[in-house]
């Protein structure tokens, strides 16, 4: 992985929902550089005074100019001189999988937006499922969900109608009492989700695999146990194949 610190410009702050903001910042790359919409997403953010930051959105402006959106939950102080160090990844993006289930927590479930946005260029993601758990508030209006899933508990009936605009389903969850949202953990979400799979692998014809890809972005702790989830399944599935890709 390499790194390199960028100049910010035109940096602003746009207030969301339920004390979120996002921060969007412009920078211009040099010519070597020679990187796209996608590689940015599986990048590392942090500014050089050390503050991390969550990518939620890119537009391209020109040829190595480039809007970034970052999902904040304060409006935080930025220096004049301060710069973007970017961390780049040589992970590979699923973008043309016909079947994707994205996995975010708190504020690591910004990079799946900007997935999101970008699978509408690549294939048609009406097969997609998106998973978000917040403990206290999501940084966006919860809306009844308009797309039947499969998998998940019944009391999930809300959604992100931005990611539905995008004909992408998803479902919410919270340990706190949200309206719309299971009660449950990310990892108990997911736990829900792969019993229904499973049920569904052993009706399926032994020589028909179903295969899955999985792009989890969440905390630390998450992570570790939706990855054990993910792996047990994996060893009781004989025609579901899950491929698994952290942020």
């Amino acid at each position: 992985m390499d790194s390199a610190n960028y100049s910010i410009a035109q940096l602003q702050w746009q207030e969301q929902l339920n004390g979120h903001w996002l921060l969007s910042l412009q920078i211009t790359a040099d010519n070597a550089t020679d990187k796209n919409a996608v590689d940015f997403i599986t990048a590392r953010f942090s500014l050089n005074s050390g503050q991390p930051l969550n990518l939620f959105a890119i537009h391209s402006l020109s040829d190595n100019h480039w809007q970034l959106q970052f999902l904040c939950d304060s409006q935080i102080e930025v220096a004049s001189d301060t710069c973007l160090q970017i961390i780049w990844s040589e992970k590979t993006l699923p973008l043309k999988a016909d079947k994707l289930l994205m996995l975010g927590e708190e504020l690591c479930m910004a990079p799946l937006f900007a997935l999101a946005k970008q699978r509408q260029n690549h294939t048609n993601p009406t097969g997609d499922l998106v998973l978000l758990h917040a403990q206290k508030r999501f940084p966006f209006a919860i809306k009844p969900a308009r797309f039947m899933v499969q998998g998940t508990p019944p009391e999930a009936i809300g959604a992100c109608t931005l990611l539905e605009d995008w004909k992408i389903a998803n479902r919410l969850c919270s340990e706190d009492f949200i309206a719309g949202c299971a009660q449950m953990s990310l990892a108990e979400m997911l736990a829900e989700w792969l019993k229904t799979a499973l049920i569904t692998e052993q009706h399926r014809p032994k020589n028909v695999i179903d295969e899955w890809h999985v792009i989890l972005s969440a905390t630390k702790s998450t992570t570790q146990e939706c990855c054990e989830l993910l792996n047990q399944a994996s060893l009781k599935a004989n025609s579901l194949k899950i491929n698994l890709l952290c942020l």
